[in-house]
Formats: C-alpha cells, sequence, structure tokens
C-alpha cells in the first residue's frame, strides 16, 4: 500500500484516534475571564436582591426655618405709621419698641384731660388756701364774742347768787312785816330775768360753739369733693396714657430676627393688621425643615424616619440631599391658621396649601462639623455656601425599606 498517498498527520490519526492524553479545547483561555465577569456580577446581583434595600419614601414641599419659628406682629388699634425703627435682618428683643403709630385723637383727649386736672387742683388749692385762712379769722371773731359772753355768764351767775341772798333776807323782812308782798315779788322777777339772761347766752354760746364745727365741716366737705374729682381725672388721664403708649408704641412680643416689613412710614394700620415678622430666638435654636405633605402619604411618616431635604438653592445632581430625621408629625392636617402661625405670611400658606389641608412634618437637620455648611449631605461635603433660614427645599421622606427580590416575589418581602 502507497502510504505516500495520505499525509503523516492523518496517518498519524488513525493510529491513535482517541488522543486521550491531550486535552479538548472547548472555550478559549481568554474566554473564561469574561465568564468570570458575568459570574460575579449574577452572584452580587443576587446577594443584594435578598441584603439590598430599596427606599420607598414621600415626597413633600417645605422651607427652612430656625426651631423657634416665625411670629407676626399686629396693630393694636388703628393709625398712621409714623416711623419705622427696624429694618429686615436686625436682632430685637423682647418688649422693644419697633413701630410708632400716631394717634392724634387720643393725645387730644390726653391734653383736655391735663387742662381740666391742673384746673381742678388750682381751685383745690386756692379753696383750701383761702378757707385755712377765711376759717382762722372766722373763729377768731366767734372766740372773742364767745370769751365776751362767758364773762357775761359768769357775771350774771355772781348777780344770781348775790339776788338769792337778797331774796332769802327779804323773806324774813316779810315775815316781819317790814317789806311789802310787791317788793318781794320784784326782786324774785329780777332773779328770774338774769337767769333767762344766762340760758340765752349759754344757748348763744353753744351756735356759736356749732357754727365753728360746721363751718369746718363745710370746707372739709367742699375739699373732699375736689379731691376725688382730682383723683378721678388723675386715674383717667394714668388710663389714657398707658392706652396712648400700646397704640403708638408697637413692642416686638418676642425675641429674634426681622424678618420682614408690611409696612412702612405714613402706611394705615387697622387693629390686628401684621406690622412686621419676626423669626424667634429660643435655647438650642437649630435650622429645621417645615415640610408639607399630602394628608394621605403623611400618615406613613413615623418620628424618626430618615429624610433628605433639597433647599432651592443646591444643585441636588451635584451636591445631593441634607441629612435629616423626623422629629415630629402632625395628628390633624394643618388649618390656614396653624399654617400662618408657623410661616408668618399669607404667601407661604397659599403657596403649601394647595388642595387637601396638608400635613406638617418637622426634620430636623443632621449638623457636621466638617463640611463648610455645617450640615450632614448625602453626596461629600456639600455646598460651600450658607444654607439660611427662609429657603424653600423639597423632601424625599423614606416611609420604608424593601428587599430588591420582592419585586420579583412579593412573599420574600
Amino acid at each position: 500500500m502507497n502510504t505516500q498517498l495520505f499525509r503523516k498527520q492523518a496517518m498519524d490519526k488513525l493510529q491513535s484516534p482517541d488522543r486521550l492524553n491531550e486535552m479538548v479545547k472547548i472555550t478559549k483561555p481568554h474566554h473564561w475571564l469574561s465568564i468570570l465577569a458575568m459570574g460575579l456580577i449574577i452572584i452580587y446581583f443576587i446577594v443584594w436582591s435578598v441584603t439590598g434595600r430599596l427606599p420607598n419614601s414621600v415626597s413633600g414641599k417645605g422651607i427652612l426655618l430656625q426651631s423657634g419659628g416665625v411670629m407676626e406682629v399686629p396693630a393694636l388699634a388703628a393709625g398712621q405709621v409714623d416711623r419705622v425703627l427696624v429694618n429686615p435682618g436686625d436682632e430685637v428683643i423682647a418688649g422693644q419698641v419697633v413701630v410708632k403709630v400716631a394717634q392724634p385723637e387720643l393725645r387730644l383727649q390726653i391734653l383736655n384731660m391735663q387742662n381740666q386736672l391742673k384746673l381742678f387742683i388750682e381751685k383745690y388749692d386756692k379753696i383750701k388756701g383761702f378757707d385755712d385762712k377765711d376759717l382762722a379769722l372766722k373763729g377768731e371773731i366767734i372766740q372773742k364774742k364767745a370769751s365776751n359772753k362767758r364773762k357775761r355768764i359768769e357775771k350774771n351767775m355772781e348777780r344770781i347768787e348775790f339776788m338769792k341772798e337778797q331774796i332769802a333776807a327779804r323773806e324774813e323782812l316779810l315775815e316781819k312785816g317790814l317789806i311789802t308782798t310787791e317788793m318781794m315779788n320784784n326782786t324774785r322777777l329780777m332773779l328770774f330775768e338774769i337767769e333767762q339772761q344766762n340760758l340765752v347766752l349759754l344757748n348763744e354760746l353753744e351756735e356759736m360753739q356749732l357754727s365753728m364745727f360746721e363751718l369746718g365741716k363745710q370746707n372739709e366737705l367742699e375739699l373732699n369733693n375736689l379731691s376725688a374729682q382730682i383723683i378721678d381725672l388723675e386715674a383717667g388721664l394714668a388710663e389714657m396714657n398707658a392706652k396712648y403708649g400700646l397704640n403708638s408704641e408697637i413692642k416686638s412680643p418676642y425675641s429674634g430676627t426681622v424678618i420682614e416689613l408690611m409696612v412702612d412710614a405714613g402706611s394705615i394700620v387697622s387693629p390686628g393688621s401684621y406690622i412686621l415678622s419676626v423669626e424667634r430666638d429660643q435655647k438650642d435654636q437649630r435650622l429645621e425643615a417645615i415640610v408639607y405633605v399630602s394628608p394621605n402619604e403623611g400618615k406613613k411618616i413615623k418620628a424618626g424616619m430618615e429624610a433628605k431635604i433639597s433647599p432651592s438653592t443646591v444643585e441636588i445632581e451635584k451636591f445631593g440631599y441634607m441629612r435629616g430625621k423626623v422629629l415630629q408629625v402632625s395628628e390633624y392636617p394643618s388649618t390656614s391658621a396653624g399654617m400662618l402661625n408657623t410661616l408668618g405670611t399669607k404667601e407661604l400658606v397659599a403657596t403649601f396649601a394647595q388642595g387637601l389641608p396638608p400635613i406638617a412634618v418637622r426634620v430636623r437637620l443632621e449638623k457636621s462639623k466638617e463640611t463648610p455648611s455645617g450640615f450632614n449631605w448625602t453626596s461629600g461635603d456639600g455646598p460651600k455656601l450658607e444654607v439660611k433660614s427662609g429657603t424653600l427645599c423639597n423632601s424625599q421622606i423614606i416611609v420604608h425599606n424593601k428587599r430588591p427580590i420582592s419585586l420579583i416575589f412579593p412573599t420574600l418581602e
């Protein structure tokens, strides 16, 4: 057989067809790296689907505020603004006068009462000074007259004693017949007349003393009436001055920072109209986010849940979110009055109160000493700017974390 007809390699293969001592090349070596990488990815995906978490969040809109809140200061009476003593950004303390309001009618009433009080005081002083002198003069005259009458009474008493002795002596003479009965009766008549004179003098003396007493009482009564009128005027004037001070000087009931002025010099205000808004200062004050969410979603939120806040002045794509924790969730939907008390302006209330009454959520922002803004961010150190109170924001509040595998197998959630 001519072996030259076949190649040597073909003849060797026929002689040893199994070649069991050589490896069978099913996959090329460089393909193993791709297969290994795919396997690792699949394993990672399986582990992540079981141990990982997908956040389920509730979104809302709100504003960053200091924990003290924003309060509005109202006018207590109608009037025209005379002067505004503060500007936005100024620090004020409780009780500080911030606006002066002109009160011309009240001021005119005070001036009239002051003039009336002055006249009454002058009249009182004049009557008191005149009556004291007049009373002293009249008293001196009455005392002199009383002294004269006392002397006459003493003289009459002496005459009465003398006439009694005369009567006793003449009774003996009458018994002896030395005098007539007529003479005896004349002596008794003289005694009676002297005694009657004394009674008249005593009555006149008592009347003088009574007139002196009544004169003093009349003077005292007149002065007391004037004094009562003066006291009433002084009390009324003090009340008017207090009312004037209360209505003309609007004081801030809170310590804090002036956020907004609602009036200028010359503005007309009415009772209850807002003058300015103040961001209150409190101990341990911190920047918080007041977030409003729909009432249906708000009931899912609980205190302590994680929140992510994105201020309107910060790019989310570049710096991410501010981290925070839910501090408080209102039990009931917020009313317009409650929102106004928190936000301070009707415009903000209208912004957040669209549709159904929202649920208010307070979020405490996490602080960090290592970031320029002083807060903890989801991406790096955050922006190099100060996050200020009054900045509008959006929020994502994580209400639930579920396993990724539950998207395919809900029972494994």
